[in-house]
């Protein structure tokens, strides 16, 4: 029986990168060049930013050890970063970064390409579920697989929508600031349900033909949900050992060893 939707996280999952920081750190440093004149004389507020870089240093530091929640680490970010950027410089910074060729060789091709081969062949709806920033996601796609953009109803081909974080204007010349909506795992599966479930397939009601793609617990709501409506999951290429065996022993997921396997799952789940 072929999978017919396939919801999939990003980070982790089809980006190599576990979170936003490698974006985000490249916006800052952006961000402090143009606080320079001619690139390298500072000004009052090059001297913001570099303290703002040094706190949000210390805050991932003290997220990784458990001890603040992701939140924080936005909250300071928008506060002392985005806030006096003007609203137009935030997806300058993110095309550059998407352009990338390091950018672009974190997308996951062994997931990528038999996604789209499989909404050729049997018309499987795809979409991104991320806590991620949104436009980001999107123009990575599109810069890394050109053949994303061939399709203007999509998001970004074979992704019929992403699901994730926008940037919100304060004000006018008033900077942006990150929306963080989605980013516990109570948080995306709301966004499951209300938003990504109703997505176009063959029979809206075939959930056991639905696949959930995560790579760390904040996914595990969402794969016990599809799990129990009876769907499948799925560990992608980049989850560690541990999280792959762990999901395949609670949740009965697929842990593809090669594309080929994975592409096998999704034409005869």
């Amino acid at each position: 029986m072929p999978i017919h939707r396939v919801i999939c996280d990003w980070n982790g999952a089809l980006f190599k990168d576990r979170d936003e920081g490698k974006l985000w750190e490249y916006v800052g440093k952006a961000a402090l060049k143009d606080s320079t004149v001619l690139g390298y004389v500072p000004m009052p507020r090059t001297v913001e930013l570099l303290g703002a870089m040094l706190k949000l240093k210390n805050l991932v530091g003290a997220y990784k050890r458990g001890e603040i929640g992701y939140d924080e680490i936005y909250r300071v970010f928008n506060e002392r970063v985005l806030r006096d950027l003007p609203s137009h410089a935030v997806p300058v910074y993110v095309e550059a970064y998407a352009r990338m060729d390091t950018t672009k060789a974190k997308v996951d091709g062994r997931l990528l390409r038999p996604l789209a081969k499989v909404h050729e062949d049997q018309a499987t709806s795809s979409a991104i579920l991320s806590t991620g920033y949104r436009y980001g996601i999107r123009r990575v796609l599109q810069n890394a697989y050109p053949s994303s953009n061939k399709h203007p109803y999509h998001d970004a081909y074979p992704f019929y929508l992403i699901a994730a974080n926008e940037l919100v204007p304060i004000g006018v010349d008033k900077g942006v600031r990150f929306d963080l909506d989605i980013f516990t795992g109570d948080s995306k599966l709301t966004v499951l349900r209300q938003k990504l479930l109703g997505l176009p397939v063959n029979s809206p009601r075939d959930t056991d033909k639905t696949l959930y793609i995560g790579d760390s617990s904040t996914d595990e709501p969402c794969m016990r949900h599809i799990k129990s409506a009876g769907g499948h999951v799925a560990a992608p290429f980049f989850a560690d050992d541990a999280f792959k065996q762990r999901i395949a022993r609670e949740y009965d997921a697929f842990v593809p060893e090669s594309e080929a396997d994975f592409l096998n799952f999704l034409r005869k789940a």
